[in-house]
């Protein structure tokens, strides 16, 4: 049994795609998917029916795994971490900056909505966000303070 939930995680991780970043993602969520789902599944199930259960549930954690592993990661936080800075430090509330990343095709753009000073006297900015990924869209608030040195922390980002 746990040798069919192994030939599984190995079929589907082999045939990912070898575009080095997103690949790397949807590889790693792919086998902690199906590793997740399988174990549920071993758990679950007794006899045969443990078989069963144990390969269906490799095989959804593995299809969700590939799905969700490749938001923001590497190259795609790097661009959008920079343009959250630039937007947080030189715009004027409701301007956007925008960025893209020609290494996966996600764009996206980051808007500060609201300035305020906090109780402690620090500067801080609510923002929106929206990231326009191959397969969808996906927006988020969230609230950045900037720190001694000019630079900003993203202190809540609930995105995606």
């Amino acid at each position: 049994m746990k040798k069919a939930a192994l030939l599984v995680i190995a079929l589907v991780v082999g045939a990912c795609s070898n575009r080095t970043e997103v690949a790397t993602a949807q590889a790693v969520g792919t086998a902690f998917g199906a590793a997740a789902g399988g174990a549920i599944g071993y758990s679950l199930g007794t006899g045969k029916g443990q078989l069963f259960l144990t390969t269906a549930g490799a095989l959804f954690g593995a299809a969700a795994g590939y799905r969700y592993g490749p938001r923001l990661i590497g190259s795609d936080r790097f661009v959008y971490d920079r343009a959250a800075q630039q937007a947080l430090a030189e715009l004027p509330d409701g301007d956007m900056a925008t960025w893209s990343n020609p290494d996966t095709g996600n764009r996206g753009m980051f808007r500060p909505t609201r300035s305020y000073v906090e109780a402690t006297g620090g500067l801080c900015r609510q923002y929106r966000t929206t990231v326009a990924f191959r397969d969808g869209v996906e927006s988020g608030n969230g609230i950045a303070c900037r720190h001694s040195d000019g630079g900003w922390t993203l202190v809540e980002d609930h995105f995606g």
